[in-house]
């Protein structure tokens, strides 16, 4: 579902992404991880052309360039990170904004578009917000209705950006297990996490990128490994295993070993 070939991004004189290579296939949920600044977002923005990017970006099979803009922003669905919300428009018609690309939205509602709204409420458990204010709403309650705003568009390809970062941790296991679902149904799902754990977890796949670069790329069993934790992310952490997978508590920073 989607292809990158030697993808580099280079923002204000910087290189940002250093020639990426990716594939991804149908129905993957994969997890993108590395420190702060290493290029995760600027990844994800690539992928959905928010970013300019060389190299060869392939998405559903179609060469990015190609394809119109209404066609890219039927096939990937972008969660951005922060959750933004400066205007006091109902959560109703919020996620109704990711049914535009279809020719629906706000007060133009087409066949489909209020199944797909109500769908996408009721999955990131928003039904009960969907008439009030979105400024009025906690961060954690924004996080979801903007996820929701995301599935309502009924993308083949789905980008979420630190999608839990706001949430408590019941909300934090809902949605990674409605983004798990979501890619069971079908849909390819990359998402940035900082959650060793809930990435290890979830993901049925792990990308570690640092400095601009995929330095890691496999099942989290493998990925996860105490040199990778120590080089990549510069901490110690304690390895346990649960129902055949990884639990991860980072405990020592390399500052910490040295005293």
């Amino acid at each position: 579902m989607i292809e990158l070939d030697d993808v580099s991004v280079r923002l204000a004189g910087r290189i940002v992404l250093d020639r990426v290579s990716l594939r991804s296939s149908k129905g993957e949920l994969i997890a993108v991880i590395g420190p702060n600044g290493a290029g995760k977002t600027t990844l994800l923005r690539a992928i959905a052309g928010l970013a300019p990017a060389d190299g060869r970006i392939q998405l559903a099979g179609q060469d990015a360039r190609e394809m119109s803009g209404t066609t890219r922003a039927r096939t990937v669905a972008y969660l951005p990170q922060g959750n933004i919300a400066d205007w006091p428009i109902s959560v109703r018609d919020v996620v109704a904004i990711g049914r535009i690309p279809h020719g629906g939205g706000p007060g133009r509602e087409r066949e489909g578009d209020a199944a797909a709204v109500a769908t996408a409420l009721a999955a990131t458990d928003a039904v009960h917000l969907a008439e009030r204010p979105i400024t009025e709403l906690s961060s954690g309650e924004r996080a979801r209705v903007m996820l929701a705003r995301a599935l309502a568009v009924q993308a083949t390809i789905l980008l979420a950006d630190e999608p839990i970062a706001a949430l408590d941790p019941a909300h934090q296991l809902g949605v990674l297990a409605l983004l798990e679902r979501t890619a069971a149904s079908g849909t390819t799902v990359l998402a940035v996490l900082h959650d060793l754990t809930l990435a290890a977890r979830f993901a049925s796949r792990i990308v570690v990128i640092d400095d601009g670069r995929i330095v890691a790329d496999g099942p989290p069993q493998k990925v996860l490994d105490e040199a990778l934790l120590g080089r990549v992310f510069g901490v110690r952490a304690l390895h346990l295993q649960h129902d055949g997978k990884p639990v991860l508590v980072p405990w020592l920073t390399q500052a910490d070993l040295r005293r």
